[in-house]
């Protein structure tokens, strides 16, 4: 898999998933993968608001970050629980 900042963080997730669609990312059945998949994404690869957006839709809650890396951990973290 080539992972590429070209397309949009949500994108990337959602076509390297294989997601029909945006929305199957909340499918539980995605989460293992998904989280394989945003580990392997440097943070420097996207902006700090493409992490902070990624982190809104998939937790499905406003959260307020620091920084790229504490949003990026806080959805590794609890797409884990």
């Amino acid at each position: 898999m080539i992972l590429s900042s070209q397309a949009g963080l949500l994108d990337l997730l959602t076509e390297a998933v294989g997601c029909g669609y945006l929305s199957n990312l909340h499918l539980t059945e995605n989460r293992k993968q998904l989280i394989k998949i945003l580990r392997a994404i440097p943070t420097e690869e996207y902006s700090e608001k493409e992490w902070e957006d990624a982190a809104r839709y998939l937790l499905g809650h406003e959260n307020l970050f620091t920084d790229a890396e504490e949003a990026r951990r806080v959805l590794i973290d609890r797409l884990s629980e």
